[in-house]
């Protein structure tokens, strides 16, 4: 992004977080004025995470460039001859365990909510449900009842 995006990305954010509408325009600017100055005088290092993070993307954007595919689509690294990919060669990704529907069914405040949240998904499963539903009331459940809510008496 150049100055110029900048500038309107941070404008067009204090608006929408309501400081504009609060202090406005020319106090809003001031203070991206302030901030950049400050931020020119003592730049803040970039996160080891973050820099992490672009070598990676960097290195698997040169991966890609190095990568070809046939007409048959086998993938090949162009640089060291290594087959990445060979759909002939590929076995599918097959599962022969599945849940039982039945123990999905349960009684109470679990079946509720767990019918709640498969009835309200984009892609209901009742599994998931289920394993988010247990989630919950844990969670609730130690919030009401852990060593934090003891020592303030819950």
């Amino acid at each position: 992004m150049n100055g110029g995006e900048v500038q309107f990305a941070l404008e067009e954010a204090a608006h929408k977080c309501g400081y504009v509408r609060d202090k406005g325009m020319p106090a809003a600017r001031a203070a991206i004025r302030s901030a950049k100055r400050g931020g020119t005088k003592e730049p803040r290092p970039i996160p080891p995470d973050i820099i992490q993070d672009e070598l990676d993307a960097a290195e698997g954007a040169v991966m890609k460039q190095r990568m070809r595919q046939g007409r048959d689509g086998v993938t090949v690294d162009e640089e060291t001859g290594e087959v990445i990919h060979d759909p002939a060669r590929a076995k599918p990704v097959t599962s022969n365990f599945a849940f039982p529907e039945h123990l999905t069914h349960v009684p109470g405040l679990v079946g509720e909510i767990t019918k709640w949240i498969t009835g309200t998904a984009r892609q209901p499963c009742r599994v998931p449900s289920l394993a988010a539903t247990g989630t919950l009331l844990g969670t609730v459940l130690y919030t009401l009842t852990g060593p934090d809510a003891r020592r303030q008496g819950r």
